[in-house]
């Protein structure tokens, strides 16, 4: 091997070395860096159920709510919130059927609205648990919502 290829073999070693010195510090850069993945937290995942459960139902058919409930997406909903939910619709879905019977009794009638009522008790509890809010109830909002419309029609 000739001088030149002694000053070849020494850029070659020279160029390994750099490369190596800056792959083991990328390798210990990359290692440093930490990757974030944010994912909806427990609260505001059962506080986006929550304002899709908040429907006017003084206003609506039994079974219209239970299909509005059936379309809610539990999504990353936490599992004790999404089961007492389950249990919600299923009592709404009983109240469904006892409302939509002929024969039913007004007891019967009054018991399951008693279990819908219950049922939302047990998952309003398990939302407090997680911090969420609560919306404020849909027919307060219609109630609201009608009076700012008299009074600003009123004044027009």
């Amino acid at each position: 091997m000739g001088l030149a290829g002694a000053v070849r073999l020494g850029r070659l070693r020279t160029l390994t070395a750099l490369l190596t010195c800056f792959a083991s510090g990328f390798g210990a850069w990359a290692q440093e860096q930490q990757i974030v993945v944010e994912a909806p937290s427990a609260r505001s995942e059962i506080e986006r159920i929550l304002e899709a459960d908040n429907l006017n139902n003084a206003d609506m058919d039994p079974a219209a709510v239970v299909a509005a409930m059936r379309r809610i997406d539990r999504r990353y909903a936490p599992d004790d919130f999404w089961a007492g939910y389950r249990q919600h619709v299923e009592a709404w879905e009983r109240f469904a059927a006892i409302a939509s019977d002929p024969g039913s009794t007004t007891a019967e009638l009054a018991a399951a609205r008693g279990a819908v009522n219950a049922s939302f008790d047990a998952v309003e509890r398990i939302a407090r648990r997680y911090g969420a809010q609560l919306p404020r109830p849909a027919a307060q909002n219609a109630a609201r919502t009608k009076r700012t419309f008299s009074v600003s029609s009123a004044s027009s």
